[in-house]
This record gives structure tokens, C-alpha cells and sequence, in this order.
């Protein structure tokens, strides 16, 4: 099996992370395929009726529009749910940075998977991004600046608190972070 992953000359070293595991068209066809099925399913707040026997959909929820229109400004509600779910499944979690004016959710700003990581201090849970400068703009630091519980350590990286972050957790062993299908596909070679 030597001989066989040496065949690019590289001394059988085979790079296996989530961004050559999409390479594989199997791999892409599989995440591409449920991440935009899930990207048209309607996903919508609703609040319970009936003494909480049943459900109805919440138009007054004001994060309504964020998961039926517009996710941020340069993302449709569509291409959002599409492209945090297949973080979730290659990365194996998915998070956007919850931007509110007062309490209410007014944009969810993509934080790059291959950046941002999830700890737990003291039982509460974190989220740890470290935006670059030629980020793209789901990276604006400027509001980075006006979340409530975010705090800056000197690296740059930001740290959110679980409350301002929506996190598409996929399957993992710890109860508070996913794992990456990369890293096991890793492993397992």
C-alpha cells in the first residue's frame, strides 16, 4: 500500500483536509447534494399554541426574514443555509456571528470554518475566530467591534460568546464541537 500512496512522488504523505477532501467528486457530489436540499427547506421560527400542544409559524420573530429572505447583506437566506450546512458537514460545524441592533437579529455574518474553533470555559461555550484582513466580507470587523460579550485577544482572534453565534453542530465525541469528516477520513489512513 506504500507503493500505492507514493505514486505522486511525495514519499506516501497524503494531505487529507476539508478543503482536498472536496476534490473527491463523490465527496463533493454528497456534500453539495444535502447541503442544497437543505439550503430550499423552509426553516422558520415558530412559537407554540394550544398550551403547547402545537405550533404555528412566528412572523413576528424578528429573526423571520433572516431564514426566509435575507441572511446578510450579500447572502439570500438560500445560499446561507446551503453553505453553513456544508461547512457542518465537511468541517463538521457550521457558525455565523449573530449581528443584533438592540435584541433583536438583524444579519448573520459566515465565520470561516478552517478559523474559528469551539471551547468550553468554566461551562460555558465559546467560539474562537481569527479574521485575516483580505478576508472576504463575511468578515467585516468593524462589527465585530458590537458584540456585548466578544472579547479580542492580541493575536486578533475574537471570541464570542454562544449566544451571538448560530452553530451547526455535526457529529462529534465532546458534546460541543463537531468533527471534521477530513480528520477522520485522516485517521483512518
Amino acid at each position: 500500500i506504500k507503493d500505492l500512496l507514493n505514486w505522486n512522488g511525495d514519499g506516501g504523505k497524503v494531505v487529507v483536509n476539508p478543503h482536498t477532501i472536496l476534490g473527491s467528486a463523490a465527496v463533493w457530489y454528497c456534500i453539495n447534494t444535502i447541503s442544497g436540499d437543505v439550503g430550499k427547506m423552509p426553516l422558520e421560527p415558530r412559537r407554540t399554541t394550544d398550551g403547547g400542544r402545537g405550533s404555528e409559524a412566528d412572523y413576528t420573530n424578528p429573526g423571520w426574514s433572516l431564514m426566509r429572505d435575507e441572511s446578510n447583506a450579500f447572502q439570500t437566506s438560500d445560499v446561507f443555509k446551503e453553505m453553513i450546512q456544508g461547512q457542518a458537514l465537511a468541517w463538521g460545524n457550521g457558525r455565523a456571528a449573530i449581528v443584533r441592533r438592540g435584541n433583536a437579529p438583524e444579519e448573520l455574518l459566515p465565520l470561516l470554518p478552517d478559523r474559528t474553533f469551539t471551547r468550553m470555559v468554566e461551562g460555558e461555550k465559546f467560539h474562537v475566530t481569527t479574521p485575516q484582513v483580505y478576508d472576504d466580507p463575511s468578515y467585516p470587523l468593524e462589527v465585530m467591534d458590537q458584540f456585548n460579550r466578544t472579547l479580542t485577544v492580541p493575536d486578533g482572534s475574537v471570541i464570542l460568546a454562544d449566544a451571538d453565534v448560530l452553530h451547526i453542530q455535526g457529529f462529534g465525541w465532546n458534546g460541543f464541537e463537531g468533527l471534521s469528516v477530513a480528520d477522520i477520513a485522516r485517521d483512518s489512513l
